[in-house]
Order: structure tokens, then C-alpha cells, then sequence
């Protein structure tokens, strides 16, 4: 059986989102996976300060109770659940042409502003990317972060020099290189590198796990990384 996810908690509560468990996962997962949908909003054309009360107002609308009663295990894939929900967001919001500042005064995600302009100026978005695209983009991108941080942490230094090593393909960098800067052989570098791609792949297999409700999404949801990591 799928082991609970944050996703699939929030899945089961269904209209009963104040549920503990329901209400951490979600919250967990508005945390970590703001920016794909602040970049969603930005490449529909609002300004950076609109994108981020966008933002803000729209997991705060997830967070209310009932948001999720018609969510079906077909529907279990957290990311295209949160593109529909913010393409009909926003819809709904210019329809209204009335915007509630910041979730209606709560401020529920850390957003600076510059910092994030900046990396949206700087990240993989091509200028003829649709909002689609770009959100997909910044999800694949998101995901890979949350991975990148944890192997950090575990092994700092030893993550900063092999990095290059562990996405699909080969790096060019000789493992020589390598071997040189960490005061290695090269044995050992090929060895370390294998592990280091080991604990890589685990971990951003469990955090896709953690967006999905079934084995069978997390398959497609890693070939749908692939994809978009590939996509130029």
C-alpha cells in the first residue's frame, strides 16, 4: 500500500482540512511550493507585488475547510491540482476585479521580493515559455532544490564538488578533478559519487512520493521531471 504522504493526508481529509495532520501536510507543502505558483502568476503579466498578494491569497483559499471535497484519487497529483486551481484562482480574481491584500491579512509564506524577482529573472524561463511551462518548470526546479538542500546538509562539502554528477547523464568534469580538490583517488571519487547519486535519487523519489497519491504518479511524475529538465 502507498504509504501517507503530505499529499494523500490532505487528500483523505477531504473537506475537513483543519484535520492536524491535513493542516501541517498542507501547510508543508505551501512552504515549500510557493514559487511555482508565484511564477505561474508572474508570466500571466501581474506585477511582482500582485503575483506575491496572489500568491498569498490563493493558499490561503486552500487552506480553508472544503476546498478539497471533490478531489478524487484521479485527481491525486498535488502539481496539476495546483495549476487548474490557480488558473481558475485568477480567473476568478479579475473576473471580481477585486483583490484581497495578502489572504485577507495573513501573510502565510516568507516572500522577499527582490530576492525573488531575481531568481525568476535568472531561472530556467524562456521569454516564450506560457505560464504552463513556466510553472512546470519552477515545479521540477523546486523539487530538485528541496533534494539539493537535504544532501547538503548531510555532506557539504563532498555535495558542493560532486553536484555536477548527479542529475541524468554524465558530467564532463574528469573525475581526476574531482579527486584532486577533495584529496581523493579516484577510486574513491567514482565510488563516492555512486553513493552520493544513490542517496540523490532516494530522496527526490520520496519527495515526489510526498505529491502524489499513488506508485503508479510517482513513475509519472519522475518521467515528467525528466521531460521538463530536458526541455530547453
Amino acid at each position: 500500500q502507498f504509504p501517507n504522504t503530505r499529499w494523500s493526508l490532505v487528500i483523505e481529509a477531504r473537506g475537513d482540512c483543519d484535520a492536524p495532520t491535513a493542516r501541517r501536510a498542507l501547510d508543508e507543502l505551501c512552504q515549500t511550493y510557493w514559487y511555482p505558483i508565484y511564477s505561474y502568476a508572474r508570466r500571466r503579466g501581474l506585477t511582482p507585488e500582485d503575483a506575491e498578494d496572489s500568491t498569498q491569497d490563493f493558499f490561503a483559499g486552500l487552506l480553508k475547510r472544503g476546498v478539497f471535497g471533490d478531489l478524487c484519487p484521479e485527481k491525486g497529483r498535488m502539481r496539476a491540482f495546483l495549476l487548474t486551481a490557480m488558473r481558475r484562482f485568477l480567473s476568478s480574481q479579475w473576473r471580481a476585479q477585486n483583490t484581497l491584500k495578502r489572504g485577507g491579512g495573513q501573510t502565510l509564506i516568507s516572500i522577499d521580493i527582490e530576492a525573488t524577482e531575481s531568481r525568476f529573472a535568472s531561472g530556467p524561463v524562456d521569454t516564450k515559455d506560457t505560464p504552463d511551462l513556466s510553472f512546470e518548470k519552477a515545479w521540477a526546479h523546486t523539487l530538485l532544490g528541496v533534494v539539493y538542500e537535504a544532501l547538503e546538509k548531510r555532506q557539504e562539502k563532498l555535495f558542493v564538488t560532486v553536484r555536477p554528477f548527479l542529475a541524468w547523464g554524465e558530467s564532463s568534469q574528469p573525475h581526476a578533478l574531482v579527486a584532486s580538490q577533495l584529496g581523493m583517488n579516484e577510486a574513491s571519487v567514482r565510488t563516492a559519487i555512486h553513493r552520493m547519486r544513490a542517496r540523490y535519487r532516494g530522496l527526490l523519489e520520496a519527495e515526489i512520493r510526498e505529491t502524489v497519491a499513488s506508485q503508479e504518479e510517482a513513475i509519472e511524475e519522475l518521467r515528467f521531471l525528466k521531460r521538463v529538465l530536458s526541455t530547453p
